[in-house]
Parts: structure tokens; C-alpha cells; sequence
């Protein structure tokens, strides 16, 4: 496990600013310019730009809402007006999400629109 897989896992939060630093952002700026976020949110993610450094996790975007794969989990990150939001997915649910009702089933759904897995909206149960 590299070092970018251990704080990712640790702080899923931090997958827009690992998308972002993918991208080349370099500074709060540039991570606030990628990310379409407000600057107060962006200087908050930029604190983790340096550890971040030569991070090759790739995380999937769609939007505002991102995700990463690893090993038998999916970790989304939704990113708001003044914070980051977060869940995980057992692969399983992304696999077969029409086995799963409720907030599994639409997160797993979720999952798999940004993933880029379907094409269609999920709408909440």
C-alpha cells in the first residue's frame, strides 16, 4: 500500500484535492480553479497538496462528486459549498446495484454514474 493509498483511505475527504493535484493543480489557487470550488474550501484541501505528491490513485469525477476504487470498496466524495462529504460502497453493491433498496442502493448507484458504469441519474428511493 503507497503512502497516498493509506491517507486516502484514511481521510476519503481529500479525493477531490487527489483529482485535482492529478490535474497539475499545484497551490490553492489552481486546486480551487480545478475543483470549481470557493477558495476558503480550497485553502482548507491545499494544506494536503505536498503529501499528495506523485499520488497515482485514480479517482473518477463527475460534477462535483468523485470516486476511487480500492480493492473491495468504493470511497465517494461530494464536494458542497463549504465542505467535503464522504461515504463507501462495498464493490458488491456497485456489481448489482439493483439488489440492494435504500441508501445502499443509491449510493451504489451513485457510484457507478461516476465510476462512468451507467449513463442515468439515480433518483433517491
Amino acid at each position: 500500500m503507497s503512502a497516498c493509498q493509506g491517507l486516502l483511505r484514511e481521510k476519503p475527504w481529500l479525493l477531490p484535492a487527489a483529482y485535482a493535484r492529478s490535474q497539475g493543480a499545484s497551490n490553492a489557487r489552481e486546486l480551487a480553479a480545478v475543483l470549481d470550488v470557493p477558495r476558503r474550501l480550497a485553502n482548507s484541501l491545499a494544506r494536503y497538496l505536498d503529501r499528495l505528491e506523485g499520488c497515482e490513485a485514480a479517482v473518477a469525477r463527475r460534477g462535483h462528486r468523485y470516486a476511487w476504487v480500492d480493492g473491495g470498496t468504493v470511497y465517494v466524495a461530494i464536494v458542497h459549498s463549504r465542505r467535503v462529504s464522504w461515504y463507501t460502497v462495498p464493490w458488491e453493491a456497485v456489481e448489482n446495484p439493483g439488489s440492494y433498496k435504500g441508501r445502499l442502493g443509491y449510493r451504489a448507484r451513485l457510484a457507478r454514474l461516476i465510476l462512468g458504469l451507467d449513463d442515468e441519474e439515480p433518483s433517491p428511493s
